[in-house]
């Protein structure tokens, strides 16, 4: 999962606010920057496909291996499905309310805890993504570096790590203005490619000399389904979400009515799950019981094209990981705007969580409509690099911690993808749209508790993915803590 960057972020507004009322204000919303959306359903699904092929996708070999072959490549068809249906369920609660933001979403239908713990969701999947890129920088780098050194200074993954967070990463991460970045999932996109190509040639090419029958042997008891089925489900999950950025996507569509973003949606989808299965593929083919939590590691450190392609990786990696810090310090400057009510001029006409005398307002959306009374602590404060500066040194040096300490990239990816992955994914939306039919179903007889207009039969699929969504993350949680305890 990579990240995009937020519609109006905390750090770089030009929302314009005049005085409405005690805890509301008349903002001016540019909309695509006042131009009408034109992106075409093919361009869409690239955009979505480009956020799902990231740094995600290494991880895949071994979850398919975890899986069991037959088993891995099942799940990877399923949770594609899966994705396709909550990514619809999601846009269609979001457009029946006007509300085209999943935060807003969850506060219309769940008020401020449901807003928080979308935040929460989002955030972890975010510094999770970061913590997963500074281990994959550890691990390729490192690898391209003691093909020209000995040294045990310069071949330490810890110090690889931490020299270039702090060199690269940092200065990179402090930038006000992350739209400068963007080019690089291009380039990301295309180094994947690159790899997947590679995994197939290299891979496949080190068993030619092998004794086929020895080498079915060692992938036999892995072909149909091994034990590790929901550790594995994490990281296939955590390599397709990309429900934090559907409603800009949706949004950027032309002409965006629910047919035309289920045909989107389901192409995003059938693009990420070819590359996602040819990936899984190789590189159980090529590795069998080989196989590491990052596939670059199971690439020959002396093979000249295994070494570019891990230079690329890592350098895309230097540009990725501000733009998902990007989000965790917009969400922490949104945690601070909800919780801290004393905390000067920052905050001043927020409402602070637990003053009743200051209920945080719903948003009013009025479609068609670029000015709209918003809450007020969906308006960012005015910027200071003061602040600026603290929070991204204090998210980096937490996040480059971790990384230090934790050198297996499966245990990231399991558990970020079991939490948050699968809570964005499946829970929320499914949870969203079940609220949103149930607040537009009058009071009937016989029909006026919320259980009593949530069991109906136009609620059969969302709460079918919600209880789905639920079983599998606590088998995701609890198998998780079992294999890497």
């Amino acid at each position: 999962m990579d990240a995009l960057l937020p519609h109006g972020d905390a750090d770089n507004s030009s929302i314009v606010v005049t005085g409405n009322g005690e805890n509301e204000a008349n903002v001016t919303l540019p909309l695509q920057d006042g131009e009408t959306p034109t992106t075409t359903i093919l361009n869409c699904a690239a955009n979505l496909t480009n956020v799902i092929i990231g740094a995600g996708l290494l991880g895949v070999p071994l979850a398919v291996y975890q899986a069991g072959f037959v088993t891995g490549c099942i799940m990877l068809v399923l949770i594609g499905v899966v994705e396709a249906y909550s990514l619809r369920l999601m846009v269609e609660a979001g457009r029946r309310v006007h509300k085209y933001d999943f935060e807003d979403l969850c506060e219309h239908c769940f008020g401020r805890y449901g807003y928080l713990l979308n935040l929460f969701t989002i955030f972890s999947l975010d510094y999770g993504s970061c913590v997963a890129y500074l281990i994959i920088i550890g691990d390729t780098l490192t690898e391209v570096i003691k093909d020209y050194t000995d040294s045990p200074t310069w071949t330490n993954r810890r110090v690889v790590i931490a020299m270039c967070a702090s060199l690269a990463i940092l200065p990179l991460s402090m930038l006000k203005d992350m739209k400068s970045l963007s080019f690089i999932s291009i380039i990301s996109t295309g180094a994947v490619f690159g790899i997947i190509l590679i995994i197939g040639i290299e891979g496949f090419g080190a068993h030619i000399g092998q004794n086929v029958a020895q080498a079915f042997d060692q992938a036999v008891g892995k072909l149909l389904i091994n034990s590790d089925l929901f550790t594995a489900f994490g990281t296939m999950a955590f390599a397709y979400v990309c429900h934090d950025v559907a409603f800009q996507v949706f949004q950027s569509l032309e002409n965006p009515t629910p047919k035309r973003w289920a045909r989107t949606v389901n192409l995003s989808m059938f693009m990420a799950f070819v590359i996602s299965v040819l990936t899984g593929v190789l590189g159980f083919g090529g590795y069998f019981g080989e196989l590491k939590s990052n596939i670059l590691n199971n690439l020959d450190s002396t093979d000249a094209f295994a070494n570019v392609a891990r230079v690329v990786m890592g350098v895309c990696l230097f540009f990725k990981y501000p733009l998902s810090l990007f989000m965790c310090r917009h969400i922490t400057h949104k945690f601070i705007q909800l919780t801290c009510g004393s905390c000067g001029a920052t905050t001043a006409g927020y409402a602070p969580v637990g003053d009743t005398n200051h209920a945080i307002p719903r948003s009013v959306s009025i479609e068609g409509d670029k000015t709209r009374p918003v809450p007020a602590h969906l308006i960012p404060p005015p910027f200071t690099w003061t602040r600026h500066i603290i929070t991204t040194v204090a998210l980096w040096a937490v996040n480059l911690l971790l990384a230090l300490f934790i050198s297996d990239l499966g245990i990231v990816q399991s558990f970020v993808g079991g939490f948050s992955a699968v809570t964005l994914g499946f829970i929320l939306p499914a949870a969203c749209a079940i609220q949103v039919n149930v607040m537009d179903t009058p009071d009937q007889p016989g029909v006026k508790t919320w259980m009593q207009k949530a069991l109906t039969k136009q609620n059969s699929g969302p709460i079918l993915l919600f209880v789905f969504g639920s079983i599998i993350l606590i088998a995701c949680m609890i198998q998780s803590v079992q294999t890497y305890s």
